[in-house]
């Protein structure tokens, strides 16, 4: 189906994966992470602070992170209109089956990108409507400093550089999965983590 849709957009080299220098999958790993950046492929994968991060995750041993942008208006219709949830670049892996969506917030017109993105990779879109199965949704970058306007939609913010805080979080996560904790005691403990709000 998705080399059926790639034939049919403008760019389909977003969508493709598999860029020098990117992460074999390891979807086995204790704790995975999508990277969401809500803009295009040709601006997200220049953002320098995207690229450290995914590389800083992906040294750790245990944890995995991908990428995700935000679809072109083409794609995005093709994937509403035969019902395809958005998916990371390299693994192809819906948005909905990670332990966590990272979007990375740097301007204010980014909030309703965020929005589509969450709709199209079939996670709730407000954080009270998510099932125990939901992924957290986090956020850094510099509007996480006010993280007020999308406290609604958003679990978890970072506030600060995120090259630790990320992997202290992810593996946080891990060990309290295995406890057995249930998402809300999870969020709650991930939320002691100094820089977590």
């Amino acid at each position: 189906m998705l080399n059926k849709i790639l034939k049919q957009v403008n760019k389909p080299y977003q969508y493709i994966g598999g860029e020098l220098n990117t992460e074999k999958c390891s979807l086995n790993s204790d704790t995975t992470m999508a990277f969401a950046f809500p803009d295009v492929y040709e601006i997200g994968a220049s953002n320098f602070g995207l690229k450290v991060l995914y590389e800083l995750v992906n040294r750790e041993e245990g944890l995995f992170a991908d990428r995700v942008y935000a679809p072109g208006v083409d794609f995005l219709e093709h994937l509403e209109k035969n019902n395809l949830p958005l998916f990371s670049q390299s693994a192809k892996k819906p948005l909905f089956e990670f332990d966590f969506v990272g979007f990375s917030l740097q301007y204010e017109l980014f909030y309703p990108t965020v929005l589509k993105m969450l709709e199209l990779g079939k996670i709730a879109i407000k954080n009270k409507d998510r099932d125990e199965n939901a992924p957290i949704i986090a956020a850094g970058g510099p509007c996480a400093y006010n993280p007020a306007p999308m406290s609604k939609f958003i679990d978890l913010f970072f506030i600060g550089d995120g090259d630790e805080l990320n992997i202290k979080v992810m593996k946080r996560f891990a060990q309290l999965k295995k406890q057995g904790l249930s998402r809300s005691e999870i969020l709650k403990k991930l939320s002691e983590i100094e820089g977590i709000y």
